[in-house]
């Protein structure tokens, strides 16, 4: 057990004691110990409740890997309208540089299960389903927000069609207008809501400092060993402010999360060890861009004239916009202001375009060895 993974078990053991711990979201150790003190009861006989705790883990995330695999592949199937190409991007999903956090003590793969799970419900529509799932990813990682984009996007392309092609009078087209946003307003609230239920949690516990425990005397003393605040003694910063919001501050302060804070000569392997994820990337959104230019100049927000274009498949489909947009926004903000190797695990396990590009690389791959082959014969 170790890195991040040491943080999700002291949360799913003894809750939220340290300030460092709040960067990390509630929902996986919540899962775990529910798991632990259900399922895995009977192992608490023969083994340490943190023993538990881990094999819990485990199981969970082998468990949410199967589902998420399967999710994907429905996803890829309805997006890319090819069976072969999303079979080709769930097994590449299998077989990512990023697997080993899909298995260890860590959030990525529930958080890929939730993401991908709101993307599928999102393209069949069911916009209830899509809400819970996107808000219930919020308890998972803090990026769980940017799946508020895809309805963000969708209400502006419905505006943008009422405004250009509506046959209504102004009055009617207003009404609509005013409708849309309203929709998107309540939609984008229902999904912060879950993270804005963890942050006044958070504030409540360590500025009020309600609900106080007996905390064991060996955390206090490992606490106090290595300079942590402590939940109960200590009057923190970010408690003073007039909205007490504790996730910027403890990223800043205990992480080195910022604009450019990375960037230091010590970290120079890091970037080289991500840079072939950046590149695949980076060449995703360079080669749907290339074939799909007026598309993504728009936005997609003004629907096709050329039938031709409006109904490619596999990878250069036009409903990929927003996923593109989603990749490059991850890419670009992990260089800036995250922990390379963070971005880049992020990228291999929440993209879906990255999967559906190097399965559409390796079908044309395919495609032209089989051309070459039979021109020779």
């Amino acid at each position: 057990m170790r890195w991040d993974g040491l943080y999700f078990l002291h949360v799913a053991e003894n809750g939220y004691i340290y300030e460092n711990s709040l960067a990390f979201f509630p929902l996986f150790p919540w899962c775990v110990r529910i798991l632990a003190n259900s399922l895995c009861l009977p192992m608490q006989f023969v083994m340490q409740y943190r023993t538990v705790l881990i094999v819990s883990g485990f199981i969970f995330n082998f468990y949410i890997f199967l589902k998420t695999t399967n999710v994907l592949f429905r996803l890829s199937k309805s997006i890319l309208k090819s069976e072969s190409l999303a079979y080709k991007a769930a097994l590449l999903f299998c077989f990512n540089p990023a697997s080993i956090f899909m298995s260890a003590f860590y959030s990525e793969i529930s958080f890929a299960y939730l993401t991908f799970y709101s993307m599928l419900k999102f393209e069949e529509r069911k916009r209830n389903h899509y809400v819970m799932l996107s808000s219930l990813s919020c308890l998972s990682r803090s990026n769980g927000l940017l799946t508020a984009g895809f309805e963000l996007h969708k209400r502006c392309q419905n505006i943008v069609i009422h405004l250009l092609y509506g046959k209504k009078d102004f009055i009617s087209k207003i009404s609509l207008i005013l409708t849309e946003i309203l929709k998107v307003m309540i939609y984008l609230i229902l999904i912060l809501l879950p993270f804005l239920v963890y942050q006044f949690y958070i504030s409540d516990l360590f500025c009020n400092q309600s609900g106080k425990w007996k905390i064991p005397e060996f955390l206090i003393q490992y606490g106090r060993q290595r300079s942590y605040n402590l939940v109960h003694e200590t009057d923190f910063d970010w408690c003073k402010n007039r909205i007490p919001f504790a996730y910027s501050h403890v990223q800043n302060t205990h992480w080195n999360v910022g604009f450019l804070r990375y960037y230091e000569f010590r970290q120079i392997p890091n970037f080289i060890l991500a840079l072939p994820v950046s590149v695949l990337s980076v060449s995703s959104v360079i080669y749907y861009y290339r074939h799909n230019r007026r598309r993504c100049l728009t936005l997609g927000l003004i629907p096709e004239k050329n039938i031709k274009d409006s109904e490619k498949n596999g990878f250069m489909n036009k409903r990929m916009l927003p996923y593109i947009a989603y990749l490059l926004f991850i890419t670009v903000f992990g260089w800036f202001f995250i922990h390379i190797q963070v971005s880049s695990g992020l990228c291999m396990v929440l993209s879906l375009e990255d999967f559906s590009y190097q399965s559409q690389v390796y079908q044309n791959f395919q495609v032209a060895t089989f051309y070459n082959v039979s021109q020779l014969g």
